[in-house]
């Protein structure tokens, strides 16, 4: 989590590995809409991978994708 260190608090750092797995998930899962979007040139796809990106602050998974294809 950006932003806030919440390690300490017993009843959050439980939940803390779930976030963060479900994080790397959704990443993961931009990452491969934005892939299929860009060779497929679904604009669709490609807006809501970005949207997904940006919301979880991927920008390096954004970059990344695209120089893929310069």
């Amino acid at each position: 989590m950006q932003g806030a260190d919440l390690s300490g608090i017993h009843i959050v750092e439980k939940d803390l590995l779930m976030i963060g797995n479900a994080r790397a998930e959704v990443e993961s899962q931009a990452r491969k809409m934005l892939n299929q979007g860009i060779e497929s040139q679904s604009q669709t796809q490609v807006a809501t991978a970005l949207q997904v990106c940006f919301v979880c602050r991927a920008h390096s998974i954004i970059f990344i994708t695209i120089l893929q294809y310069l």
